[in-house]
């Protein structure tokens, strides 16, 4: 397997199918994956937290057997905290802060410990947008990327920050109420602007693998079936989020399809070295590199809506299994 500076994970949204990304991390542990930089979106960032948190304490072995069990015993109705406020001013059902808590129960006997190198990337959506560019002109944008690294880990105070970030990025509209964040203000479901965030996962890293893990399957044989109502829109939100993965991976292709013609020019003697590289500034390839890309996707569509988890343990172990089976078969016989 890549060693872990050379390898990233980007785990996509799913809130309660979010039990399938730990069961698939579990089966990558086993299988000797190491991870230099987590990237989450949604739900796939309360599950990056952990593990980030779980990188920078060293203790990926207890990580890999504790969060299946976390998502299978825990991850049910009682994760909400019902709002009052929120329900009667129509801006969620929930807020997150039992969500913050029960992280924190999860990791803070790990700390103080030891202190390896980790690096999280979360995903938000604020709802009044934030600073960006287009060229050189300003611009607004509605995805926010916060990077947590390190100390970032070491004391309560801290994780908090980034456990709530977290939730941010998890905050389902209408579920959960927007999260404030300092400096940001209200931010939802990151998921809803980049479910997952291949691009995070190299920038500023010399990463050669990603792992993406999500629980949309590869190919959606839906084609007969009618949807109406909240399946409607459920099922928009799906395509939405989904053509963004699909274009994200095949520009990855195209970029890896170029520098690899790139890299034979210039093995076949048709370009030496300072001319490929002119020719890689002039297509805007200097800074890019040839990435493995691993997709870990179950092979069909999981059963049950988005939130049908939260109230069937049953169904929470079927992601589970469901998870480290995708993983084992996709992983096995990897160099």
């Amino acid at each position: 397997m890549a060693s872990r500076s050379q390898t990233a994970l980007v785990l996509a949204g799913a809130v309660a199918k979010g039990a399938f990304e730990a069961g698939a991390l579990a089966a990558a542990h086993q299988k000797g994956l190491r991870f230099s930089r987590v990237v989450g979106a949604s739900s796939g960032s309360i599950n990056g937290a952990y593990w980030a948190a779980a990188i920078r304490a060293g203790r990926e072995d207890e990580a890999a057997q504790a969060l299946p069990e976390f998502w299978l015993n825990r991850a049910d109705f009682g994760t909400f905290n019902v709002s009052l406020s929120g329900i009667f001013s129509e801006r969620g059902f929930s807020t997150g802060d039992k969500i913050v808590a029960l992280l924190e129960e999860a990791v803070g006997s790990w700390f103080p410990g030891a202190h390896h190198p980790s690096s999280l990337r979360i995903v938000t959506t604020p709802l009044g947008g934030a600073d960006g560019k287009i060229g050189e002109a300003r611009a607004t944008t509605y995805q926010r990327v916060l990077s947590f690294d390190d100390e970032d880990f070491d004391t309560r105070e801290r994780r908090a920050e980034v456990f709530r970030a977290a939730t941010a990025s998890a905050a389902f509209p209408g579920a959960f109420v927007p999260v404030e964040l300092p400096g940001i203000g209200d931010c939802v479901d990151g998921g809803t602007v980049n479910n997952t965030p291949i691009k995070e996962a190299i920038t500023g890293e010399e990463i050669d693998r990603i792992v993406v893990i999500t629980t949309h399957p590869l190919i959606t044989a839906l084609p007969h079936t009618q949807f109406g109502g909240f399946g409607l829109i459920g099922r928009i939100a799906d395509i939405l989020i989904n053509e963004r993965l699909f274009r994200d991976l095949k520009e990855a292709q195209k970029v890896n399809s170029r520098l690899q013609s790139l890299d034979g020019l210039r093995a076949d003697g048709t370009l030496d070295a300072a001319q490929l590289d002119k020719v890689k500034q002039a297509l805007g390839l200097e800074a890019a590199r040839r990435l493995e890309i691993i997709q870990v996707r179950p092979p069909e569509e999981l059963a049950g809506n988005p939130f049908s988890g939260f109230f069937s343990r049953k169904l929470r172990q079927a992601y589970l299994d469901a998870g480290g089976a995708a993983a084992e078969e996709v992983l096995t016989g990897l160099q």
